[in-house]
Parts: structure tokens; sequence; C-alpha cells
């Protein structure tokens, strides 16, 4: 996350917090939205224990299957997309205790 606050014009940080950021109601298309719905849905404990017992039992019964391939991409975009916003929530209360700090120290 610092990288891309680091970095915010590169490209790839663009698209990075395009598909992981905040949803922007009305700024982004509704499948976007959707897709950002699913991802906190997917990146839930509940259904990232789904995730990884569906990849143990593909790993050994169809290890060359499609299925398995999407299922590590799920699990791969869960985990960014969870440290994505760890990040943002991490970053927005290091900007809450600062401006606290100011308006302590001016008022």
């Amino acid at each position: 996350m610092a990288f891309c606050r680091r970095h915010p014009t590169w490209p790839e940080n663009i698209e990075r917090d395009r598909v992981n950021g905040p949803i922007h109601l009305g700024d982004e298309s509704v499948e976007r939205t959707l897709r950002k719905l699913g991802k906190t849905v997917i990146a839930l404990q509940p259904a990232l224990e789904v995730l990884f017992a569906a990849a143990a039992i593909l790993e050994r019964g169809a290890p060359d299957s499609w299925l398995l391939g999407r299922v590590y991409r799920l699990l791969l975009g869960a985990h960014i997309f969870r440290g994505y916003r760890r990040g943002l929530a991490r970053i927005e209360t290091v900007m809450r205790v600062e401006r606290s700090k100011m308006t302590a120290h001016h008022g």
C-alpha cells in the first residue's frame, strides 16, 4: 500500500486501486461494483476456508484441471484484496491520528 501511495500515477497502481479500492457508486460501472462486492465475500474467512479445502481436493484429484487454476486465482485475488483493504484502513487510521494531533496542537 505504501508503494501505491508513493507512486499513485503509475498505471499498475491506478489499476490496483481501481479493482481493489473502495466502491465508488456512480463513478464506476455496476460490473466493477459487483466484482468488488464479490471479492469482499470471497475474502471472508469462511469462504477462504472453502476455497482452500477445494484446492486441496483438486490438487489430489484433478491437478491439471482448469477448476484448480480458477480456485488458485480466486485465492490469490482474495488475499491481494484483503491486503490492499488493510493497507487502506491503516493509512486512514494514521491520517486520522495525525489530524487529531494537529487539531490538539493548534486548538
